[in-house]
């Protein structure tokens, strides 16, 4: 397999998770909660960290310096997230919150080191 096509099907993985994300970030839910502590804001963490290491893994797929696939992944996460969190604005059925905009950040971070690191 070339780098082109490993390149490019990290990028439609990444893209298929990004668009249960999507879908996810609409479809009206109670948040759960264990001993009084939201488990959305875990959800909200986890979901952030594996599609910020998607993102990663698919620029350094594609031959991207490591600086610059951080920054991509960064810049995507993050904003995907924001949008996301907007779009439930508008939707009766759920609440944009900046407690969830500060859970996807931190897992983009972590999302972004683990990539780093491997």
């Amino acid at each position: 397999m070339s780098a082109a096509q490993a390149g490019s099907r990290w990028w439609v993985v990444t893209a298929g998770y990004a668009a249960v994300m999507g879908v996810a970030a609409v479809i009206p839910v109670a948040a759960p909660e264990a001993g009084g502590v939201p488990l959305d804001k875990l959800f909200h963490l986890c979901e952030y960290w594996l599609f910020a290491w998607l993102l990663v893994q698919a620029g350094r797929a594609s031959g991207f310096a490591r600086v610059h696939a951080l920054a991509v992944a960064f810049f995507l996460s993050f904003g995907y997230g924001l949008i996301l969190e907007g779009a439930q604005l508008l939707l009766p059925s759920r609440h944009g919150q900046w407690e969830d905009v500060a859970a996807n950040t931190l897992g983009t971070l972590i999302g972004m080191l683990i990539g780093w690191v491997r």
